[in-house]
């Protein structure tokens, strides 16, 4: 073999060896990336799990809220419903990066001058703050009217956009409002405060779903790519045994009555007498579920508690006159007396181990049947048959009979 031959099939071996070090280089290479960090738990920083991160870049699970139960009358008017509303949020960032140093701020004085005009409430030098921030992103406006939603989405502003949201709202704005209470919201939940809100949270919040679904770089979802969904199960509806009408009327003579009188609060309870539903229960002072930071330092329950208390069934006040029915029909009961049973009232009446009792104005009443007594609303006569009749081992049997002292079970 000639040494040129030798020379050629030594540099065409060596030629060789090298392809196939490259080729083992690069067959670990593509094992290191593609097995060893390719799978298990993702750690996209460190560059672990890359298939799984690669997958994350174009598949995105949303949540899907379950919108929250409607709160009906007996006669089927809403008293808690639902409506969608516009955050504004603004694009600090994007803006700065877009403009230099000599249109920064001309352009940034068009977009604010624009912006204040359609939201007054937001000042200019807000929102010169706020696009001085640096952030991605800034909420500058929650909840506005639809009416400025409809304004921002003809002006296209840039740097600008809107995320509807849903709210909770109360039409009668103060009717019911210690029966119903009110949501407090977030971004991420909302939940039931006091009364049938707080009571049946769970049950009118119902339970979100899931939407999960391969998405392009503007982020609109794949027609042919792979998703999954799971339904929202929306919140439960309601039905109160209030009437609306009679709320509202019962309401609005409380407040008028409470206001007159110069008192410090009052209650109204109607209910139906053949069911025992509650057609009305009224408090005074009350609130605007709608609005109720506005109502954070008011109190109710002779000032003892906040305002938000449904201060019928969670404030105790002593009874009143009422007790002279539960009186006179603890003894009647016990055939201790008789509507025509009579005695003598002087107007006053003095115990060795109780503070004299006196009828209301001074009047005496003379010799007065039992009926008269409780036409005549007068305590002489209730203290006699109380103090003297039944005695406390007959009386206080029947006052836990007729519940006093006990949770009333009135969810």
């Amino acid at each position: 073999m000639s040494i040129e031959l030798r020379r050629a099939r030594n540099r065409q071996m060596l030629i060789f060896l090298l392809v196939c070090v490259g080729m083992v280089a690069l067959i670990g290479r593509l094992y290191f990336w593609q097995v060893v960090r390719g799978y298990g738990a993702a750690d996209c920083t460190h560059g672990y799990g890359l298939a799984q991160c690669a997958n994350l870049e174009h598949i995105q699970n949303q949540q899907l809220n379950a919108p929250r139960g409607l709160i009906y009358d007996a006669q089927g008017h809403i008293l808690a419903t639902n409506v969608v509303r516009d955050d504004v949020y603004i694009e600090p960032y994007q803006f700065s990066a877009d403009h230099s140093a000599d249109t920064f701020q001309s352009e940034l004085a068009k977009l604010v001058d624009t912006l204040h005009r359609v939201l007054p409430a937001v000042s200019q030098e807000t929102l010169y703050k706020d696009f001085n921030l640096g952030y991605q992103t800034v909420r500058i406006a929650s909840r506005i009217d639809p009416t400025q939603s409809e304004q921002l989405r003809r002006l296209q502003l840039p740097y600008v956009f809107l995320e509807p949201r849903t709210w909770r709202i109360y039409p009668g704005g103060t009717l019911a409002a210690q029966v119903l209470g009110y949501v407090q919201q977030d971004d991420q939940k909302s939940n039931g405060i006091y009364g049938i809100e707080r009571q049946y949270n769970t049950l009118l919040t119902g339970k979100p779903g899931s939407f999960t679904a391969e998405f392009d770089l503007s982020g609109n979802p794949l027609v042919v790519g792979a998703s999954s969904e799971q339904p929202a199960v929306n919140g439960a509806d309601l039905t109160l045994t209030i009437d609306s009408s009679m709320q509202y009327m019962a309401q609005t003579a409380l407040a008028d009555t409470v206001k007159q009188l110069g008192a410090e609060s009052g209650t109204a309870l109607v209910i139906n007498i053949r069911t025992g539903a509650i057609v009305v229960m009224a408090g005074a002072p009350t609130f605007d579920p709608n609005q109720y930071g506005k109502s954070a330092t008011l109190t109710g329950c002779l000032g003892q508690e906040s305002v938000f208390f449904n201060p019928v069934v969670y404030c105790a006040y002593e009874p009143g006159s009422i007790m002279k029915a539960v009186t006179m029909a603890a003894a009647l009961d016990q055939g201790l007396i008789r509507p025509d049973t009579t005695f003598d009232d002087p107007g006053y009446r003095t115990f060795n181990d109780a503070p004299m009792v006196v009828n209301w104005n001074g009047l005496a009443y003379g010799t007065e049947s039992m009926t008269q007594v409780l036409e005549h609303s007068a305590n002489v006569g209730a203290a006699y048959v109380a103090h003297d009749i039944l005695g406390a081992n007959r009386y206080y049997p029947y006052l836990a009979k007729f519940g006093f002292g006990q949770a009333t079970g009135i969810s």
